[in-house]
């Protein structure tokens, strides 16, 4: 097997797993996704796109871009919301989701 066939293959394998994880969390939750929205790198790759919609039939797959928000700022803008949390003194953990015992701020501010 040719080393790009290998790459292509484990590439379709990890989207496979990414498909099947959004089912099974919509089956967890009882949500039916009617859209999953991509945002960093892979949002810019087509074939990426491309596999995830095959392995997500019914499902609409768009990027970030498509509702205003750069892909490519993500990260930026996660931290921006976390800093703002912080600075206003507000939790901003889902301890439903991490698993932690009570709300907490994250991050300190240092004068």
């Amino acid at each position: 097997m040719r080393l790009s066939a290998f790459r292509e293959s484990l590439a379709e394998a990890g989207l496979g797993l990414r498909g099947a994880g959004v089912r099974e969390y919509g089956r967890a939750f009882r949500v039916d996704a009617a859209e999953v929205v991509v945002s960093g790198g892979g949002g810019h790759n087509p074939q990426i796109m491309a596999h995830l919609a095959a392995f997500l039939p019914g499902v609409t797959v768009a990027t970030s871009a498509q509702y205003g928000i750069d892909p490519d700022a993500k990260k930026a803008i996660a931290f921006a919301v976390l800093a703002y949390q912080t600075w206003h003194r507000r939790p901003s953990n889902l301890p439903s989701a991490t698993g932690a015992r009570h709300l907490a701020i994250l991050g300190h501010i240092t004068p």
